[in-house]
């Protein structure tokens, strides 16, 4: 096979321009389809666009007519509720007029302030009349959160009204008609004004709750400064009482016997086991059970910082979430309290020393330091042994199965789990049981 003629530098020269040239057209060929490729695309974008803008004014005329249309009964709908809201009080002023309630309304606040004036010109301490000065109080605090409820939830609908009326008129302001634009002033001012009220009310409550605080310490103190006639035949103090909704138990230590363990409050149907430190102390332990939770928001006066305060959780399949705790049932509060000086006998005379604990009680920490410690800096070299609670659950409260006990964290002003142990639930007995 001859071999083939090698190629002039001429041929080589035309040979490469050639290919030069094809490659110089597909790159031009290729730019123009890319070109045509992207003014389709970018007409398609542009029309996409006209569409949309003509649907959403479409949209939005439609919506206007439709929220203009809705006036006239939102109109209606406010009109009813002013009524509805005035046939409400109206009738619930009757109903109080023939209960002769003593209590004042709630909604009347020169009455309310007189009540709070004649609570604190009480001197009378005596258990049995502050019991029910204080289920008074609750009572009327109940009222009080109800009406705030209330407020809040009619402010929540004016405001909802108002603004879905408003949104007739778009974004410009100034297209909305005079009946838009007085509905929606009106409906600010109501709307401040059911503020106002339900601020006033939860205040309100929250002083009524602090006084009841204050009322059953100085009971309290009462009952231990004369604590010597209290004692049974054997000697013991152990009291409990119960009015209305409250539940009030006292027991005082007075022989400091080690082999005391469970403190019975059956009045109560509330049972404490007490640990060898409370039992060789000279302190009372006290128990107050109250419907209210109000120690959510507000957890009391500030002798009692150092009391524990127990309630189940409502929603325990978030007892992990501290904010998602509340109370259920009402609240547990626990205290160990100092005692005041002991009475003395003189013939005929019994002697009381007069302190500051006559009055008010003072709250020992748990778990108790030890004489002389600095309470500031004092800290316990191992964990305290529990108290074990035992208590009866009213039938009519509805408990979850994996039902949870929380104690009000003072410091971090929330419920806390930390440190509960031992829960247990019996459906049948309404026994719940914890440590």
């Amino acid at each position: 096979m001859a071999p083939k003629p090698k190629k002039t530098k001429e041929e080589k020269a035309a040979e490469k321009a050639r290919k030069e040239e094809e490659a110089r057209l597909a790159e031009e060929e290729r730019l123009r389809q890319d070109e045509e490729a992207r003014k389709v695309a970018e007409q398609h974008e542009q029309t996409r666009q006209r569409l949309l803008e003509e649907f959403k004014a479409a949209e939005a005329a439609r919506l206007h007519q439709e929220r203009q249309e809705l006036v006239p009964f939102l109109q209606l709908l406010l009109h009813d509720r002013a009524v509805a809201g005035q046939e409400q009080s109206a009738q619930s002023d009757w109903q109080r007029y023939l209960s002769s309630n003593p209590l004042p309304d709630p909604r009347n606040q020169p009455d309310m302030n007189d009540y709070f004036n004649s609570l604190h010109e009480n001197r009378d301490n005596r258990l049995e009349h502050v019991l029910d000065e204080c289920e008074g109080c609750v009572n009327l605090a109940k009222d009080c959160l109800t009406l705030a409820a209330q407020e809040t939830m009619s402010a929540a609908a004016v405001a909802a009204v108002a603004s879905l009326a408003a949104g007739s008129a778009g974004s410009n302001p100034e297209s909305m008609d005079a009946d838009i634009s007085m509905m929606a002033t009106n409906a600010e001012e109501v709307t401040v004004a059911a503020d106002a009220r339900a601020a006033q009310y939860r205040a309100d409550a929250e002083q009524l709750y602090q006084h009841v605080g204050q009322r059953m310490d100085a009971a309290t103190a009462r009952v231990l400064q004369n604590s010597d006639q209290h004692a049974d035949d054997k000697g013991d103090v152990l009291l409990a009482a119960q009015q209305g909704p409250l539940q009030w138990g006292l027991w005082v230590n007075t022989y400091k016997n080690p082999r005391f363990k469970l403190i019975d409050f059956s009045g109560l149907g509330m049972t404490v086991e007490i640990p060898k430190q409370i039992a060789l102390a000279s302190v009372a332990l006290r128990v107050q059970r109250r419907p209210h939770s109000g120690l959510q928001q507000h957890p009391g006066n500030s002798t009692t910082s150092n009391s524990d305060t127990a309630g189940a959780a409502a929603d325990p399949q978030q007892a992990n979430s501290s904010s998602c705790l509340a109370p259920l049932g009402g609240i547990l509060q626990v205290d160990l309290l100092t005692l005041p000086p002991a009475a003395k006998q003189s013939k005929d005379w019994t002697i009381r020393q007069v302190t500051a604990m006559s009055n008010n009680v003072v709250v020992v920490p748990y778990p108790i330091p030890p004489a002389g410690a600095d309470l500031s800096t004092w800290q316990p070299d191992e964990e305290p042994p529990p108290l074990t609670f035992n208590i009866t659950l009213p039938r009519s409260l509805l408990v979850p199965a994996d039902v949870a006990v929380g104690w009000w964290d003072e410091k971090q002003r929330q419920w806390s789990q930390e440190g509960i142990s031992g829960v247990s639930y019996d459906p049948p007995s309404g026994r719940l049981t914890f440590s």
